[in-house]
């Protein structure tokens, strides 16, 4: 029957869109899009991408902007492959970076134009396709459409709060998101109570999840214009019950917004007053002084915030570390931004202040994705805050951090030892388990071979640290395939030079998850062997099983079986140690010097040799047989220095040569010998460090031995014969002018200070009365003012010299003024002391210059006159 035919229909339709959800749910999207379709600038910018898609941010721009001209050239249902084309763009982009809000707007905004349904220029397929995927990258982002149980506890809604709505302080996605709402009501609903409720809602839900940010200002007033409206509205159809409704609900809105710290809550509070005081006069007054408090507490903590939010450049795309000085302060800013929020500045309860540190750390995320330790810092306050989440939040934390840093060995171990230490072992031993089948390595292993030693016992780490040598390969056949993997490369380009055919080509981008082809990549990618799992698995066999053969075995095995291992210091030592705790000194000394030779033959910088060096001396003295021969050590330290590259003589290098040529190795033991004996006591644990301050003996040696100490390793003090006073601090050019001088003068008055100890009492007298140079350095020392002294004693003093008064115009001197100069010597200033000639330039009124030949032009005019 028709009934029949049209359920059949119905019930087959539904099954093939359940399939298309299912599909683009699920499956790892791949589109072949033609590349006679695309531009050169798309390709040139794909080929960029491909190349570097981690840190080319110019060529992720390019690429997207291009695919964006192409979707609205080609708007229309016969070219929808340029639709799927962007949608791949902003599916590759997002793989790379995951918590960038504004691409995840400009993804929304693009399926909210696609499955408009007033668009008749896509097909109706392509239509609900596209929102299916709107929907999903509002869960993916803002975290909505998730259903959470209200019967779980508060440890598995942290654990949901963590996995969705890494975006959600996003406004402008908040706004497409409430646009959405509004949109779908009205289509499936025809009264405007339906359609103005499911706003409401979306508002609610918006506010609830971002009202607390500080530009969630636009938020508060959408929400707050719309009840206005709907408030007029209700005033004109005289529709007194839903009327009271919508003013309850105006004045809890604005009772909210007034408390969160924000932008605008003067205006808000103006037009919070104005509402209320309409309303009545007599209950505004004791609202507003109610609710006074809560608006200055706001406004006082925006501006405290306002100070953690400078820099924090939020549409950063999350690039790998660089580790530049920017990058540093960016990081250290995000730190103190999150460190703020934990102080609870808003004094709010324990599940709003969670909400607002939780959302601190999102953002911090998203600008820093690549830096495990913003991941590590989020899930340390989420396992032990005193608000977070609990162990099950911090564990989600890692996840995500694993997600984005899937080869960090540090975030796997941080997660496995929370787990562990929350009684899983098991899930520690997964988590283990799983990096090193993604990214295999030999710290993954190491560590998986500990926890599997520590849970399940010795043949179970056995088996890893077998498998570990099969899955792992040895350092020089990774060179030997980079050397084939670049031949392949330097051919295949030679050959696409010579001519390929375009036409036929086709790319292939990756939407929304890891294509398939990454996946297989990573899982046959195989790290590279290095000593650590030998030397690992060496210790646990040593120190956990008791079987030292074994492990003396396996450090053999390494050797037998990676070349490189013995020019591996760290190795070697490791072996030798175990060697010298069985008593084996012939193989011990037969190790070093293997691996000292290695290490001349590899070309090893000094610094790396240095330990076995040290090590074999302290053998020498300490653990051998000979007890410390003293010709054995002298040989040994001779060898020693000259692999090191060491000196103990003062000596100049010339002469040093000379005496080399002449005493041959016993020149260093003449000149530097001590030194060296002293080298050797401090490298043996015979002598510590010195203090260089502290001339008494520490029992280590006597004083000679103390001021030997401190002359062999340079601690020199500079006696003030040999510097100036308060010339190191004047030479410092990075402090100010002034401050130099008081330094310098601070630095000159201690330097006295010390020397007044044997200063006579008289002569005290005598600096004292001295006056302070204006340059303000110190006063002379006292044995230069006790030669001063020595010497006006002892010889007569010169006569006075004599000043003669200069002619004095426009006032008449008295008669007692004109005394005998050399008695009473009238000096410039008295001069005009007494009223003579105004001052000059000039200190003698007979010498040349500007002053002077003023004086003598206005003389002439006055005798004119006269």
């Amino acid at each position: 029957s028709m009934t029949e035919k049209k359920e059949h229909d119905a019930a087959a339709k539904e099954k093939e869109e359940d399939e298309e959800e299912e599909e683009d749910s699920d499956a790892l999207y791949s589109e072949v899009i033609p590349t006679a379709a695309v531009s050169d600038r798309f390709r040139n910018a794909l080929a960029r991408v491909q190349a570097d898609p981690s840190r080319d941010v110019a060529a992720w721009s390019a690429l997207i902007t291009e695919a964006q001209i192409l979707a609205r050239d080609h708007m229309n249902a016969e070219h929808e492959a340029q639709l799927k084309l962007l949608e791949s763009c902003y599916g590759g982009l997002l793989q790379v970076f995951p918590y960038n809000a504004t691409y995840w707007s400009s993804v929304a905004q693009f399926f909210m134009d696609v499955s408009n349904p007033e668009n008749l220029n896509v097909s109706e397929k392509l239509r609900r396709r596209a929102k299916r995927k709107l929907d999903r990258v509002f869960r993916d982002a803002l975290g909505v459409h998730i259903v959470i149980d209200e019967g779980k506890d508060q440890e598995e809604k942290a654990v949901m709060a963590v996995r969705y709505g890494p975006c959600s302080s996003s406004i402008e996605l908040w706004k497409l998101y409430i646009h959405v709402c509004v949109s779908d009501a009205r289509a499936i609903h025809s009264d405007a109570t339906s359609i103005r409720e499911a706003q409401f809602g979306a508002y609610e839900v918006a506010l609830e999840r971002t009202g607390f940010v500080e530009d969630a200002y636009d938020l508060w007033l959408g929400y707050i214009s719309n009840l206005k409206a709907y408030l007029r509205v209700a005033n004109e159809t005289n529709q007194h019950q839903e009327k009271q409704q919508l003013m309850i609900r105006l004045r809890s809105v604005y009772q909210r917004a007034i408390g969160i710290p924000m932008q605008h809550l003067d205006g808000l509070w103006n037009e919070y007053q104005t509402f209320e005081t309409e309303m009545s006069e007599a209950l505004a007054e004791a609202l507003l002084a109610e609710h006074l408090p809560r608006l200055q507490h706001a406004k006082q903590v925006f501006l405290e915030r306002k100070q953690y939010m400078i820099e924090l450049k939020m549409n950063r795309l999350a690039v790998p570390p660089e580790n530049t000085e920017m990058e540093k302060a960016l990081l250290l800013r995000w730190q103190k931004r999150c460190a703020y929020e934990r102080t609870n500045p808003e004094r709010l309860s324990t599940s709003a202040w969670s909400q607002r540190i939780r959302q601190a750390y999102k953002d911090c995320v998203s600008v820093l994705t690549r830096h495990p330790e913003v991941w590590h810092e989020w899930a340390s306050w989420e396992s032990v805050g005193s608000c977070g989440g609990g162990p099950s939040a911090a564990s989600e934390v890692y996840v995500q951090a694993e997600r984005n840093l899937p080869d960090c060995a540090l975030i796997v171990s941080a997660r496995a030892e929370l787990l562990e230490s929350t009684g899983d072992a098991n899930a520690a031993i997964r988590c283990y388990e799983d990096f090193v089948n993604r990214y295999p390595c030999s710290l993954g292993f190491v560590l998986l071979q500990k926890a599997v030693r520590r849970t399940k016992g010795i043949d179970a780490a056995r088996k890893i640290f077998a498998r570990a040598r099969k899955v792992l390969v040895s350092p020089n056949e990774v060179e030997k395939n980079e050397v084939i993997a670049e031949a392949a490369l330097t051919q295949g380009n030679a050959q696409e030079k010579d001519g390929e055919n375009i036409e036929n080509e086709k790319l292939v981008v990756n939407k929304m998850e890891k294509s398939q082809v990454e996946e297989e990549t990573t899982r046959k990618a195989k790290g590279v062997m290095t000593w650590h799992v030998f030397a690992a698995h060496a210790e646990i066999e040593l120190r956990l099983n008791g079987f030292r053969e074994v492990a003396s075995r396996i450090f053999e095995l390494g050797l037998s079986k990676y070349s490189s291992f013995i020019s591996c210091p760290p190795y070697i030592a490791a072996y030798a140690k175990i060697l010298i705790e069985a008593g084996d000194e012939d193989n011990f000394r037969s190790l070093l010097e293997r691996a000292i030779s290695a290490c001349e033959e590899a070309s090893l910088p000094s610094d790396s040799q240095r330990m076995l060096w040290d090590l074999l001396l302290d053998f020498e003295y300490k653990v051998s047989r000979a007890g410390g021969d003293p010709n054995v050590l002298r040989q040994l330290e001779a060898r020693r220095q000259r692999a090191l590259g060491e000196t103990t003589s003062v000596l100049p290098k010339i002469l040093g040569d000379e005496l080399a040529r002449a005493d041959g190795e016993s020149a260093g033991l003449i000149s530097g010998g001590l030194g060296r004996l002293l080298n050797r006591f401090e490298l043996v644990g015979l002598v510590g460090k010195v203090d260089v301050k502290d001339d008494a003996p520490n029992g280590e040696g006597g004083r000679s031995d103390m001021s030997f100490t401190k002359r062999h390793h340079g601690h020199f003090i500079m006696s003030t014969a040999q510097v100036a006073p308060g010339m190191v601090n004047l030479s410092d050019r990075s402090k100010a002018a002034r401050e130099r001088m008081n330094t310098g003068m601070n630095v000159n008055q201690h330097q006295v200070t010390e020397q007044d100890d044997g200063i006579p009492e008289w002569l005290r007298i005598v600096m004292d009365a001295l006056p302070i140079c204006r340059i303000k350095t110190a006063r002379p020392p006292p044995h230069l003012i006790e030669m001063a002294l020595a010497s006006l004693k002892n010889n007569q003093l010169p006569d006075k010299p004599t000043v003669s008064a200069p002619p004095m115009s426009g006032v008449a001197k008295s008669t007692d003024q004109n005394v005998s100069s050399v008695n009473n010597p009238i000096t410039p200033k008295r001069m005009r002391e007494a009223g003579g000639d105004d001052s000059s330039d000039e200190e003698d009124a007979m010498t040349a210059g500007h002053g002077s030949l003023f004086r003598m032009r206005q003389r002439a005019r006055q005798t004119e006159q006269a």
